[in-house]
C-alpha cells in the first residue's frame, strides 16, 4: 500500500476512535441519566436496582414510597455485592468484547471496526469514572478512607457524591402514589445541575450541540454498515 495512502487510512481511523471516544465518553453521562430514570427505577428493572437502595423487593414491582415498611432491608454490611452489580457486569464485559472483537492495526481495520472501538472506549472510560465517583466516593464501597481521599483531591467529585447521597437516597413520602419517591438527581455528574433544576421544576436534557455530534456518529455508523 502506498505510503501516503497508508498515513491517510491511519489518520482517519485515528480520528474516528477518537470521535466516538469522546463522544460516548460525555454523552453516556445524559443516556445513563436517562436509563437511570425510566428503567432502573421501573418496574421492569427495579428488582435488580432496589439492592442498590437497601432494598428486597418482588418482581414486577416499581419504586413506591412505602418501601420502608413493605421490603425488607439491607444493611451496608450485608452487601459487599449487589444484585445491581449484575448492570455493570454486563455493560463491562460487553465493552470488553467488543473491544477485543475490533482491536485491530489502523491499517487492517475497516470503518466498522473503528466506530465499535470508539463506542466502546468512550463507554469505558465513562463507566470508570462512574464506577470511581460513585460507587467509590459516594457509596464507599472500598472504604470510607479511599472515599474521603477522592474528596480531597477533587471538589466536583465530592459535590456530586454529597448530592447523590443527600438527594436520591431519601424517600420522599409527600408525593402521589405513582411517582418515584427516590426522584431526582438520576445522573452522577449531572447531579448539582439536576438538582438546581428540580427545584426550579425544570429538567436537564442533553444540549443540541451533543445530540447533533449524536446524529453525525449514527451516520457514520450506517455508512460502516454499508
Amino acid at each position: 500500500m502506498n505510503l501516503n495512502v497508508l498515513a491517510g487510512k491511519n489518520l482517519l481511523s485515528s480520528t474516528i476512535r477518537l470521535y466516538f471516544t469522546a463522544l460516548l465518553t460525555v454523552g453516556m453521562e445524559y443516556i445513563a441519566k436517562d436509563e437511570h430514570e425510566n428503567l432502573w427505577h421501573s418496574k421492569y428493572l427495579w428488582y435488580f436496582h432496589a439492592s442498590h437502595h437497601h432494598q428486597t423487593t418482588k418482581l414486577g414491582y416499581g419504586p413506591s414510597k412505602n418501601d420502608a415498611e413493605a421490603n425488607s432491608y439491607i444493611t451496608p454490611k450485608n452487601r459487599t455485592f449487589e444484585l445491581n452489580d449484575v448492570f455493570a457486569v454486563i455493560f463491562s464485559a460487553t465493552a470488553m468484547v467488543v473491544m477485543y472483537w475490533s482491536h485491530r492495526p489502523l491499517h487492517e481495520t475497516h470503518l466498522i471496526h473503528d466506530v465499535a472501538f470508539g463506542c466502546a472506549s468512550g463507554i469505558s472510560v465513562y463507566g470508570t469514572s462512574y464506577f470511581v465517583g460513585h460507587d467509590l466516593c459516594a457509596h464507599e464501597r472500598g472504604g470510607a478512607r479511599l472515599a474521603s481521599y477522592l474528596k480531597k483531591i477533587s471538589p466536583i467529585m465530592a459535590k456530586c457524591a454529597d448530592v447523590h447521597s443527600r438527594y436520591h437516597h431519601k424517600i420522599d413520602r409527600n408525593i402521589s402514589d405513582d411517582a418515584d419517591p427516590y426522584g431526582p438527581p438520576y445522573g452522577f455528574w449531572l447531579g448539582p445541575q439536576e438538582a438546581i433544576a428540580n427545584s426550579k421544576d425544570k429538567e436537564i436534557i442533553m444540549p443540541n450541540f451533543i445530540k447533533g455530534l449524536f446524529w453525525v456518529g449514527g451516520a457514520i455508523s450506517i455508512l460502516s454498515l454499508l
